[in-house]
């Protein structure tokens, strides 16, 4: 392919990811929760893990780490999996 074509190229992100597969250090929004075991579910929405919610992707190794406003979280990567997230523009 020409300069042309490179140029015009896109690349086709997905909207909605898994916790564990978004950028360290962004901000996103909390899409929606898997429910894999409603124990979990409730868990969450008390600390904040709610659909809606905006975080900040802290580290993801050994436990991931996310910021709730002036509050910080560990989860386990295995609860993070269910959490699908979309990206928000840095503040």
């Amino acid at each position: 392919r020409g300069e042309c074509c490179k140029k015009y190229r896109l690349d086709v992100q997905p909207l909605v990811t898994q916790l564990t597969e978004f950028e360290v250090g962004k901000r996103c929004k909390i899409v929606f929760i898997q429910q894999s075991d409603t124990s979990r579910i409730s868990r969450l929405s008390s600390i904040g893990i709610i659909s809606g919610a905006v975080i900040r992707l802290i580290q993801k190794k050994p436990s991931v780490v996310l910021q709730i406003d002036e509050t910080t979280i560990a989860v386990d990567p295995e609860l993070a999996r269910d959490i699908f997230v979309k990206r928000v523009a840095d503040a």
